[in-house]
């Protein structure tokens, strides 16, 4: 495992998996150290993006892995 820092947009999709299936949400409503499922948008895996420098990915849909 390692860290990555990735570019979230506004217009990302953000949201909880709750017991009733997929809720809305916010990026704030993360809490440190919580895990979570994101989806980046479509890249061709080069060098570069597979080293993940920071804002090399771009998130566009996040999932917060329960309450």
């Amino acid at each position: 495992a390692r860290s990555v820092t990735i570019f979230v947009p506004s217009d990302a999709a953000v949201y909880r998996m709750t017991p009733a299936g997929p809720q809305p949400t916010v990026l704030a409503a993360v809490v440190p150290g919580e895990r979570v499922t994101l989806w980046t948008t479509y890249f061709l895996p080069t060098r570069r993006e597979q080293i993940a420098w920071p804002d090399v990915l771009v998130a566009q849909t996040i999932r917060l892995r329960g309450e």
